[in-house]
Parts: structure tokens; sequence; C-alpha cells
């Protein structure tokens, strides 16, 4: 399964992944068998991340596809994101302060 089809499949089953793209990754290497949960820790094999991970970028570049395809899967936060971008782009180069969406 490519990247994409396998980060669109655990979007569409796992909400909570929407927003969090470290644990987007980490469900990627679950699944993959690279990593396995141990109770409420993830124990990564450093071998084998080393030999047979995917570039965290490349997760977090096909969540933002499969976001833009599919605007169901988006987050919770992206309607604040977009009006936070808005807002500093209409400001133009002024100082705006950072907000904890």
């Amino acid at each position: 399964m490519k990247v994409f089809d396998k980060v669109v499949s655990l979007l569409k089953e796992n909400p909570q992944l929407r927003d969090n793209d470290l644990r987007l990754y980490m469900r990627v290497l679950v699944d993959k068998g690279i990593a396995r949960v141990n109770g409420d820790r993830i124990e990564v094999a450093l071998n084998a991340v080393l030999k047979e991970t995917i570039p965290f970028s490349s997760i977090e570049r096909a969540r933002r596809k499969a976001q833009e395809e599919y605007p169901e899967l988006r987050g919770n936060t992206y309607e604040s994101r977009q009006s936070l971008a808005i807002e500093a782009r209409d400001t133009k180069g002024v100082s705006v302060a950072y907000r904890d969406y």
C-alpha cells in the first residue's frame, strides 16, 4: 500500500490522528511492524528505523495532500489555523500574536 493510501485510511479510521502528525507517523510505524505498542508506550527498534522507516516528512506531506483532496478528513484545528493565516496575510507584515487553538 502506498504511503498516501495508508494515510487516507488511517485518517478515516482514526479522527484523533488528523491534528497530530507525530501520532500519525507512529501509527504508520506500528502498522508497518517497525514499532510496537507496549502498554502506554510505543517501542521502536532503532536498527529497523534506520533500515526500513518512512521519512516523517513523507507522512506529513501525505496527510496534507489527503486533507486537501478529502476535506472531511481535516482536523478540529483546521478552521482556526486558516483564520490565523488569513489574519496574518491581511496584516501585511504587522506582528500578530500567537494564539493557542
